[in-house]
């Protein structure tokens, strides 16, 4: 068993410093975790009015304050921290999720599908993910939006991993729909962190939630709360990819027919 835990926040828009404030207070309440996740863009707030009031609010995270932040954190428990990161790159800015240790930035994914007006302000990301093997689980990343669109989950899964981590800023009711149906289809679990609060009129819709390989949905959070929850998984479960003895959701895939239709 590990444990594992999810972070939802309000991040203040555009208020870096406070927001990484709050965060670390939210933080220091979690005494055990082996791996946590935070919202999409936790580090800065989503609805930019403008790509300058975006660019000023990004940072580089080699230089993050925000970083260094979840550093301190992944030292004091031992632990691996999954954070939603307005990333600034050269000229460029990601929606991104970044792996952190003790040591630093282990990993990062940057958002390939971007939603609404996202495209305003970043690029898409154009790299498949990773999956990142962290000793007591395997870790694949994807970020709000990426729920609609199944392959590289199913790409992440077969390549090993057991647990997506999903930093959200949902704001429609699809998720709690299709999400459980991913860690089912993929025997996985998922830690979707979302956010809450309402940014420029445009609300967030809470209600955090692990979604285990059978498709379940357990450990949801209120909607409107900031919270905090620690649960405990086993690994191991996500390996076991049969639906029925008989029945295998990677081994019955007639891919001799799909390569035809793809």
């Amino acid at each position: 068993m590990i444990t594992v835990a999810y972070l939802q926040t309000s991040p203040l828009l555009g208020k870096n410093s406070k927001t990484l404030d709050l965060t670390n207070i939210m933080l220091k309440g979690i005494l055990h975790a082996d791996l946590i996740v935070l919202p999409e863009l936790a580090n800065s707030g989503y609805n930019f009015i403008s790509k300058e009031q975006a660019v000023a609010s990004a940072e580089d995270p080699s230089g993050s304050s925000f970083v260094e932040m979840l550093m301190k954190h992944a030292r004091r428990l031992n632990a691996n921290l999954v954070s939603g990161f307005n990333e600034l790159a050269g000229d460029g800015l990601y929606n991104s999720a970044l792996l952190v240790n003790k040591e630093g930035v282990a990993g990062c994914y940057r958002k390939t599908h971007l939603f609404m007006h996202e495209r305003d302000f970043f690029l898409p990301g154009n790299e498949a993910p990773l999956v990142y093997d962290l000793g007591f689980v395997k870790l694949g990343m994807q970020i709000c939006f990426d729920y609609m669109f199944p392959e590289f989950w199913q790409h992440m899964a077969m390549q090993g991993a057991q647990l997506i981590a999903h930093p959200s800023n949902l704001v429609t009711h699809y998720a709690w729909k299709v999400v459980p149906a991913l860690a089912l289809m993929n025997r996985i679990y998922v830690v979707t962190a979302n956010r809450i609060g309402a940014e420029n009129n445009l609300s967030f819709r809470g209600r955090s939630f692990l979604a285990h390989p059978d498709g379940a949905v357990k450990f949801k959070a209120p909607a409107k709360e900031a919270v905090a929850s620690v649960f405990s998984i086993d690994p191991s479960i996500a390996m076991d990819k049969r639906v029925t003895l008989l029945n295998h959701v990677f081994n019955d895939r007639r891919t001799d027919l799909y390569d035809q239709l793809l």
